[in-house]
């Protein structure tokens, strides 16, 4: 959504109805946390993919080297 972030909060009413809530504004400190986490995660992903891609071609170019 163009002015806030999108999350599901379940609730329980006074009837024992289930509600959601579904928005937070943007400029809220929940969802500029929930974006740094994000983008955190993101980068850490990518770095272990990185790092994964990196052994296995290096594995790859031993066995080759070893026949």
């Amino acid at each position: 959504p163009p002015d806030g972030v999108v999350f599901r909060m379940l609730r329980r009413g006074n009837k024992g109805k289930v509600e959601a809530r579904h928005l937070v504004p943007e400029a809220s400190s929940l969802a500029q946390h929930s974006h740094r986490q994000e983008n955190a995660g993101k980068k850490e992903q990518s770095e272990l993919k990185r790092l994964v891609l990196q052994n296995m071609d290096r594995d790859d170019f031993i066995n080759a080297s070893r026949t």
